[in-house]
C-alpha cells in the first residue's frame, strides 16, 4: 500500500465538540489538514492548510503535537495516510470558512455517537483520542462564542467570504444526521 505523508488538526470546542471537514466530491468527514510540501516542516503546513481551507490564522506555538498514525486513505483507494496529529484549542476569534476543496465544515459530538461518514483516521484514531483526552481532562477545550445549532431534518453551514475582491456566500446542506451540527458565526 502506497503512503501519503500528511498533517492534520484536531479541533476541540468547550462542547466537547470536534471540527471535521468533507471535501468536495467525497462521502467521508476527516480532520482538516493536508499534504506537506517540499521543504516544508509539518508545523508550517498545517499553518498554511488551516489558512487556506477554513480562513484560520494559527500560531504555529499553539499546535501541540498528539503523535503520528496511520490509517487506510478514505478518498484514494490502495493509499494509506500517515499522519502528524496537532491539538489546536480554537480562539474566540476563529471563525470557520470553508474554502479550497472543503464542502463542509461542521462540529461533532466527540463523547456521543455520530451517524456519518468517518474517515478511518478520525474514526479510528483521533476520535479514541479526543475521547481520552477529554475524559482525563487533558483537552483544553476552552472556545469562542459560535453559535451552535441542532436541526434534526436539515443541517446549514453558512459562511461568507471573499474570493478575489469579490464576496461570495457559501450555503451548504448535508443530509439529516444524529450528531449536532455547530454553523461558525460570520
Amino acid at each position: 500500500m502506497t503512503r501519503i505523508i500528511r498533517i492534520a488538526a484536531v479541533i476541540i470546542d468547550d462542547k466537547q465538540q470536534m471540527l471535521v471537514v468533507r471535501k468536495r466530491g467525497t462521502s467521508a468527514f476527516m480532520q482538516p489538514g493536508g499534504k506537506i510540501d517540499s521543504g516544508e516542516q509539518p508545523v508550517d503546513a498545517l499553518v498554511r492548510e488551516l489558512y487556506e481551507e477554513l480562513g484560520l490564522v494559527t500560531d504555529p506555538n499553539d499546535l501541540l503535537s498528539m503523535g503520528n498514525y496511520e490509517a487506510p486513505a478514505a478518498n484514494e483507494p490502495g493509499y494509506s495516510v500517515d499522519c502528524a496529529l496537532y491539538r489546536l484549542v480554537p480562539r474566540p476569534e476563529y471563525r470557520v470558512i470553508p474554502a479550497a476543496e472543503i464542502d463542509i465544515a461542521l462540529w461533532i459530538s466527540v463523547l456521543e455517537p455520530c451517524d456519518i461518514d468517518l474517515a478511518p483516521l478520525t474514526r479510528d484514531f483521533v476520535l479514541p483520542l479526543a475521547r481520552q483526552d477529554i475524559q482525563s481532562g487533558k483537552a483544553d477545550t476552552s472556545r469562542g462564542n459560535n453559535a451552535m445549532v441542532t436541526v434534526d431534518e436539515l443541517r446549514l453551514n453558512i459562511a461568507s467570504y471573499f474570493d478575489g475582491y469579490r464576496p461570495r456566500v457559501a450555503i451548504h446542506v448535508s443530509a439529516r444526521s444524529a450528531c449536532p451540527l455547530d454553523v461558525g458565526a460570520v
